[in-house]
């Protein structure tokens, strides 16, 4: 099985790090290609990096399709071009937003969903509550980092500790890492706040890996 994971963003930078974990989160038989965009955001903080990015989202999903992808994810919680992307083409396309979503209330009551920084917040509530999910949240926290900061492992990993506690305090019994750039820091911060701990990339690729063996058609 071969997948395409498609980063909705200009930095490569951003996304060389991440290779390794979307090929590790993979069975053993799948091949993980990740790509950025050739142009766009260099990071997506908000509903407008949204909009830049998504022409050129859906345009490499189409591009992956006639390269012969089984799959495709789209490495973004904000679901960047997911709609336009699953329109437009036959194989399955997930976005790690709504993969992480299914996989937290799968393992508990309530989801915390943390951020990098507040810029996010606004967008990433609408899309919550119009996937239904409104009554399964527990809360929403950031910190206050800048996306492309988020490779500082031992200062990313010391505000996110803080910021979970948080969330656990305001009833969370599973946390979401609302950016897939923060994937990388989820089994030591399991470890340090001993509640389950969603990596939304890692996510994608396993739904992906599920809807592509059962050659299901995604619902338009």
């Amino acid at each position: 099985m071969r997948i395409k994971v498609i980063f909705p963003v200009s930095s490569s930078s951003l996304i060389e790090p991440q290779a390794t974990f979307r090929q590790r989160a993979a069975a053993s038989d799948t091949v993980v290609e990740v790509v950025s965009l050739p142009k766009g955001p260099p990071s997506i903080e908000n509903e407008e990096g949204v909009l830049e990015a998504a022409p050129y989202v859906l345009a490499e999903a189409k591009k992956a399709q006639n390269e012969g992808f089984d799959a495709v994810t789209i490495d973004c919680t904000l679901d960047v071009g997911l709609r336009a992307a699953k329109e437009a083409i036959s194989i399955p396309v997930v976005g790690a937003g709504e993969a992480a979503l299914s996989i937290a209330t799968i393992l508990g009551e309530r989801f915390g969903w943390i951020l990098p920084n507040p810029d996010g917040i606004s967008a990433t509530l609408s899309r919550i509550a119009q996937k239904g999910y409104w009554p399964r949240m527990a809360s929403i926290h950031s910190m206050n980092l800048h996306v492309l900061d988020l490779r500082k492992k031992d200062i990313v990993l010391e505000q996110l500790i803080e910021v979970c506690g948080k969330a656990i305090d305001d009833g969370a019994n599973v946390i979401v890492l609302g950016c897939t750039a923060m994937g990388y820091l989820s089994a030591d911060l399991a470890d340090a706040i001993k509640v389950p701990v969603v990596d939304a990339g890692a996510a994608a690729i396993k739904i992906a890996e599920a809807v592509a063996r059962c050659a299901a058609q995604p619902s338009q």
